[in-house]
């Protein structure tokens, strides 16, 4: 498969899973990321993301250990992103270029979870064990495939969300950030019929 290509599905995964998608959280003992140097210096220099959308590739046969870990850091209010691919860098491109833009993006919460608090080993157990019972269920058939998504809404406004999907039973990708609430759509329409930005 070409880069091109690879690079190509990600992104549509990555879409996919965020369509689909105050707190403080460990994750399981033995079921955390451990962050490369590269990691490290980003959140040494910019804090943690405020969003962040991780992928796990798990052809199959292939244990959990062996999983491929593509993550997507975004820092709006720095107008960029990053890209890991099994904890080294990739690339970094201002998030307008990837079609993230958003107005008074300093006005959007940080997330309060971080993306070492997942690792591809994770069960739904241990999800429901550390984020408790999940605001909504999804579960979709994908052929003779199965996917089941986790939603978590934040019960403070502006805290957060958290979607954790589950292909066959394995964790395959987590968005975390926060979300446009009804009452943000609503503002939203009528600023764009005044004609403000």
């Amino acid at each position: 498969m070409t880069t091109t290509l690879f690079n190509k599905r990600l992104m549509m995964l990555l879409i996919l899973l965020f369509l689909l998608s105050g707190l403080s959280y460990a994750a399981p003992a033995g079921k955390s990321w451990k962050l490369s140097p590269g990691q490290l210096k980003y959140v040494t220099s910019y804090g943690y993301p405020q969003l962040f959308m991780l992928v796990f590739d798990r052809p199959k046969g292939r244990s959990a250990a062996k999983a491929r870990r593509i993550e997507s850091w975004i820092y709006l209010t720095r107008a960029k992103f990053a890209v890991f691919d099994n904890g080294y860098f990739s690339e970094e491109q201002p998030t307008g270029e990837a079609g993230i833009v958003l107005q008074d993006a300093s006005q959007r919460p940080h997330t309060p979870l971080n993306p070492a608090q997942f690792s591809a080993a994770m069960t739904e157990n241990d999800v429901t064990r550390v984020f408790g019972k999940p605001d909504t269920i999804e579960t979709a058939p994908f052929g003779r495939h199965t996917y089941r998504v986790l939603r978590y809404l934040s019960k403070d406004r502006g805290a957060g969300i958290l979607n954790v999907t589950f292909y066959d039973g394995a964790l395959a990708g987590v968005v975390a950030g926060f979300a446009i609430q009804p009452a943000d759509i609503r503002k939203l329409g009528r600023d764009l019929e005044r004609g403000l930005p």
